[in-house]
């Protein structure tokens, strides 16, 4: 339970944050997850971001350390939800610890080193 409040406090920092380096978002947004090009779900991602020449998705967290299911998370938004990129933040880990997980051809999703 105390990370996800903490979660929340660092999304509204964000929120702030985000403006000021000319980066555009939406927060919570309803993604959809598609199987053989149908949507078979929705799932929510804490924000869409976009510039002028780049969007992704940003998904937040205030752990001691990302888990497997976040990885997961973030790979399913990439090949499924036909995403670009996908970042993993955690902001429970000192120093901050960043993911990057990319779509592939083959549409299966990779984790950036």
């Amino acid at each position: 339970m105390f990370g996800t409040r903490m979660e929340v406090d660092y999304q509204r920092a964000l929120e702030i944050a985000l403006p000021k380096f000319g980066v555009q978002f939406q927060r919570e947004v309803e993604n959809p997850i598609t199987y053989d090009g149908v949507v078979v779900t929705r799932r929510r991602v804490d924000f869409v971001y976009w510039d002028e020449t780049d969007r992704g998705l940003l998904e937040t967290k205030a752990a001691s350390a990302i888990r497997p299911e976040d990885v997961e998370q973030s790979l399913l938004y990439v090949s499924k939800g036909n995403e670009k990129l996908a970042l993993l933040v955690n902001f429970g880990e000192k120093p901050l610890r960043t993911r990057r997980f990319a779509n592939t051809p083959d549409g299966s999703g990779i984790e950036l080193v």
